[in-house]
């Protein structure tokens, strides 16, 4: 999509994204891309929402905001974490709306709203490896998986994201 022009443009023409401290990078998630079902695509769906409960600290760090900005516009369910299913449950009856990490609201998408904006090419692609990653392991893997998975588990099985690679190292969340 020629991203890196894009976003280099941006910054000569002065813009900003992550100085302004309010920027976010939403990303959706077509819901349909998760399943064949909707049942398929729910299960999908709360394992992505158990997988930012249950390593959330890892994923704040990652996302480049504070916990106060995060509580502002994309806070946290700290619902359920027992399992993927009980925690989508848990999400759907919390009535916290559409400023969560993990917005359920949209119809047709799932929106992670918890990423800080940016300029820089490499933190845009490592975030959407991320996001790409992230939903593929939800698809891929059963509910029993994702409960004992561990972030270096995760981490570890990245292949082939070299911006993604770099970026948890930056980060310090390459464990």
């Amino acid at each position: 999509m020629g991203w890196d022009k894009i976003l280099e443009s941006a910054r000569k023409l002065e813009y900003y994204s992550h100085t302004s401290g309010t920027c976010g990078l939403h990303i959706h998630i077509n819901r349909a891309a998760l399943g064949e079902s909707i049942e398929e695509q729910e299960n999908t769906i709360g394992r992505i929402v158990y997988f930012f409960e249950k390593f959330w600290d890892k994923i704040l760090r990652f996302s480049r905001r504070t916990e106060s900005q995060a509580n502002h516009w994309a806070s946290r369910y700290g619902g359920n974490t027992e399992n993927p299913k009980e925690t989508l449950k848990s999400v759907k009856s919390s009535g916290l709306g559409r400023y969560t990490a993990v917005n359920l609201e949209n119809t047709f998408t799932v929106e992670l709203r918890i990423f800080r904006g940016t300029l820089r090419y490499k933190t845009f692609v490592a975030t959407l490896q991320f996001v790409d990653k992230l939903c593929n392991d939800a698809i891929r893997l059963s509910d029993e998986e994702f409960q004992t998975m561990t972030w270096s588990d995760f981490v570890n099985s990245i292949k082939d994201m070299p911006e993604l690679t770099e970026y948890l190292k930056i980060r310090g969340l390459e464990e």
